[in-house]
């Protein structure tokens, strides 16, 4: 899509600034180590106190990832150039210093050796990782036990796994299969998407439309432009001009927006006339297309600018904190960071300064 929202970009590096921070924070605070791993904190940094959160944490000391236990003792000892800490059948992928990929389970053990190039988290719904055996092969599919149950056939395919298929290419063309490794929707596709709500984006040429789990085209490929579906609706284009369709086909809005993207909270961020505003997702205007930037909901609440200065609306359109600051970022955790007059300042979601 051609939609560059700036506020979009500041909002995910100063959100990645604050939020490194926070980690800390947590740290400090013993949500995510009890004290005795206090003398630690030197040497951290980075820390991952959300993924698994319940039995242990990801704890990086300078370029080294470890898996930490909740009462401090190392799992694995940080050696590891990537853990990613998600466990999914009970393991979570790990890269190491050979940047080589294996599996752990949650006592710390490598229980799949690092033979793998490239792999993926195996997923609860299907019970199998996506795998390379060297840099030139195809993606494969193994099970917790190491078995390759799916020939690493594929070029490239999707981890999200959809009404129990999924995406994948091959030779350059896309198609979908099972966690068995059978074709159920042929590979005739040129570019393909997971299914999202039933139906799946798909394209030939230069042209996109949908299909169900059994192959059959439900909205003709018409558009020279088409996103998934998100509850119900779908962002297509043609001529350059964007609009909302259901699940039918039938239009929801006009093709009349310059470009739409997916704001969250059922609302859609639309650009006319290089200004930008939003609707919901029944094609109601939320606001008047009069902003010059805008950002995504967050907390039930968006950034919006209006002649360099930004404030907050809420999911109604509202103003809820006025358009005074030079810039602003998506709220976290009820907090936003927020710039006035050259300070860096914080805000509550009633605009009230909290540092």
């Amino acid at each position: 899509m051609k939609l560059t929202l700036g506020i979009l970009t500041l909002s995910v590096m100063l959100t990645t600034v604050s939020h490194a921070n926070d980690k800390i924070e947590e740290f400090i605070d013993g949500e995510c180590l009890p004290k005795n791993a206090y003398h630690l904190l030197d040497k951290i940094t980075d820390i991952d106190c959300t993924k698994n959160a319940d039995d242990s944490v990801v704890v990086t000391i300078g370029d080294k990832a470890g898996l930490m236990s909740k009462q401090g003792k190392w799992l694995a000892e940080p050696k590891y150039n990537y853990i990613l800490g998600e466990f999914y059948q009970g393991l979570t992928v790990v890269k190491n210093t050979d940047d080589k990929y294996g599996f752990m389970d949650k006592t710390g053990k490598i229980v799949i050796p690092f033979k793998y190039t490239d792999a993926w988290n195996f997923t609860d719904e299907m019970g199998l990782a996506q795998v390379k055996l060297d840099k030139e092969s195809k993606w494969g599919f193994i099970n917790p036990n190491d078995k390759m149950v799916i020939a690493p056939k594929y070029d490239f395919v999707y981890a999200l796994i959809s009404e129990n298929l999924f995406t994948a290419y091959r030779d350059g063309k896309a198609g979908f299969i099972d966690k068995t490794g059978k074709e159920v929707i042929a590979f005739d596709y040129d570019e393909a998407l997971p299914f999202i709500d039933g139906l799946a984006m798909v394209g030939k040429g230069d042209k996109y439309g949908f299909i169900n789990t059994k192959g059959q085209v439900v909205i003709p490929l018409i558009y020279d432009f088409a996103l998934n579906f998100e509850n119900g609706v779908a962002v297509v284009a043609k001529a350059e001009k964007y609009g909302l369709i259901d699940k039918t086909g039938k239009s929801i809005t006009a093709l009349a927006y310059d470009d739409m993207l997916y704001a969250g909270e059922d609302a859609y961020v639309v650009v006319q006339n290089g200004k930008v505003g939003y609707i919901d997702i029944s094609g109601k205007p939320l606001t008047k297309i009069i902003y010059d930037d805008v950002g995504l909901f967050s907390e039930g609440l968006a950034v919006v600018c209006l002649k360099q200065k930004c404030g907050y609306i809420d999911i109604t359109g509202k103003e809820i904190i006025k358009t005074k600051y030079d810039m602003a970022t998506s709220f976290s955790g009820g907090k936003a960071d927020v710039w006035l007059d050259g300070k860096d300042l914080q805000i509550d979601k009633a605009g009230k300064i909290i540092q």
